[in-house]
C-alpha cells in the first residue's frame, strides 16, 4: 500500500512538473497604430510556452470589438505573432485592450497599447524595437526602421581590403560583423548599379559561421582589373548592409582586418518581370 501511494505521488509530481504556464515577456511593438480600413498589421510576442495560447480578442470598455479582426499566428516555443485588421467602421480611439486566452481558459492582458487611426496616419509605422528579420515579416515591403543594436552591421572582411584575382577560380571570402546570422541572401552587383534584383540575379552561395558569413565568389579571367562590385547582404528582400569588392591582385602579405563602411537599412524594390 505504501508502495502504491509513493508511486501515485511520484506520478502526480511528475505530471505537475510537466505543466508549464505561458509567459509573455515582450510585445513588439508595444504601441500599435492600426489603420481603419488599412492593411493587416502584425505584432510579435516573445516569451515561454506560447504554443498554449488558444485565442485572441480585442475589447473596448469590456466588450468585444468585432470591427477589429485578430488572429494568432503559428505556434512556437518562445515566439508567436498576432495579426490585426480594422475595418472602416472601427472607432478612431486609443482605449482598446487585447486579451489572449490559454488552453485552460485563463485570460492574459497583453502589454500592448492599441489605437485605431485614419489610413495614411504617419504614426502607423513599426518602432525600432524589432530585429530586421522580424520587421521584414511584419512590414511586407514597406520601409522599416531597426534599432542600431539589433541591425546587421559589417565590421571587417578577410581579405581586407576585399580584393579577388580574375583567375576564374572559386574564392571564399569572410564577412564579419554583428547580427549577421539574420542574413538570408547575399547578392552581387556592379558598383554604381542600383540594388535591384530579378529572380536569382546576382545570388551567391554562402554559409553562416560563428562571427559572420563565408561567401563564395568567382572573378572571370576576362574581368578587367580594377572593376568594383558590391556584395549586398539581404534579410528577406531588405538590404541590411553592403560590402565593396574589387577585382585585382591582393598583396602577398597577410591581410589585416579593417572596418568597412556601414550602410543604412533600406527596403529593396524588386525589379518587375518582363
Amino acid at each position: 500500500m505504501r508502495y502504491l501511494m509513493a508511486l501515485f505521488l511520484g506520478v502526480a509530481s511528475a505530471l505537475q512538473g510537466q505543466v508549464v504556464e505561458a509567459q509573455i515577456t515582450e510585445v513588439v511593438p508595444k504601441v500599435l497604430y492600426l489603420e481603419a480600413g488599412g492593411r493587416q498589421v502584425t505584432v510579435i510576442l516573445r516569451g515561454k510556452s506560447l504554443q498554449s495560447l488558444r485565442q485572441v480578442q480585442v475589447l473596448r470598455q469590456g466588450q468585444q470589438v468585432r470591427a477589429i479582426y485578430s488572429r494568432l499566428g503559428t505556434a512556437s516555443e518562445n515566439r508567436r505573432t498576432v495579426s490585426f485588421i480594422a475595418n472602416t467602421t472601427c472607432p478612431l480611439v486609443a482605449d482598446y485592450q487585447v486579451i489572449v486566452t490559454l488552453s485552460d481558459g485563463t485570460p492574459i492582458v497583453l502589454p500592448l497599447s492599441l489605437a485605431v487611426v485614419k489610413v495614411g496616419d504617419p504614426k502607423a509605422t513599426l518602432p525600432d524595437t524589432a530585429t530586421l528579420a522580424e520587421a521584414a515579416d511584419v512590414k511586407a515591403g514597406r520601409r522599416i526602421v531597426v534599432a542600431e543594436p539589433l541591425a546587421p552591421v559589417v565590421t571587417a572582411t578577410i581579405p581586407a581590403p576585399l580584393v579577388i584575382p580574375p583567375d576564374g577560380k572559386l574564392q571564399k571570402v569572410l564577412i564579419q560583423g554583428k547580427n549577421l546570422k539574420e542574413i538570408t541572401e547575399v547578392r552581387v552587383r556592379k558598383s554604381g548599379s542600383p540594388a535591384r534584383y530579378k529572380g536569382a540575379q546576382g545570388l551567391l552561395p554562402f554559409r553562416k559561421i560563428l562571427d559572420g558569413l563565408e561567401v563564395e565568389v568567382v572573378a572571370a579571367t576576362t574581368t578587367v582589373v580594377g572593376t568594383e562590385f558590391i556584395l549586398d547582404l539581404l534579410v528577406k528582400r531588405y538590404l541590411a548592409a553592403s560590402v565593396l569588392m574589387k577585382v585585382g591582385y591582393p598583396d602577398e602579405k597577410e591581410a589585416e582586418i579593417v572596418p568597412v563602411q556601414e550602410s543604412n537599412v533600406i527596403p529593396l524594390i524588386p525589379v518587375p518581370g518582363p
